[in-house]
């Protein structure tokens, strides 16, 4: 990250070998968090459409507050969200652990969410999704 100049980094597993332990998931990302805080770095987990057992932006934030350190939070992308279906609805209530926002519209289509997220992403207000709905509930949570 440091030879990068990537101050935010990390997204759910999507690998057939990731474990479905949260626990784990968080006591990892602490260690991980801790690494990142003695270089002035951040981490967030971030809740990919198509991650293999943390595919929800709850679930993420679930392990976030487990891991309970101050320099991991959550990220939320409007498109992860919106294509299962998820609702954005709470995303207020992370508050400043909400380090990153990536919003991204699409149009409803019946694909799988891979084929869907690569070959039909539009910018906000050129698909379908309530993307204003889920940008109100991050500048809620005091995202800027």
């Amino acid at each position: 990250m440091q030879a990068l100049d990537c101050p935010l980094v990390v997204c759910s597993n999507t690998s057939p070998l990731a474990l479905p332990e949260t626990q784990r998931a968080a006591e990892q990302l602490r260690v991980l968090a801790e690494r990142a805080a003695r270089r002035g770095l951040r981490i967030g987990l971030e809740a990919l459409a198509w991650g293999r057992h943390v595919n929800k932006w709850r679930q993420a934030w679930d392990i976030v507050q487990r891991a309970n350190h101050p320099y991991l939070g959550l990220f939320v992308d409007s498109f992860h969200t919106a294509s299962l279906g998820d609702s954005p609805e709470g995303i207020a209530e992370v508050g400043a652990k909400l380090f990153f926002v990536q919003m991204a519209d699409a149009p409803l289509m019946g694909l799988n969410v891979i084929d869907w997220a690569w070959h039909h992403h539009n910018f906000p207000g050129q698909g379908q999704f309530d993307v204003v709905g889920f940008f109100e509930q991050c500048m809620r949570a005091g995202y800027r």
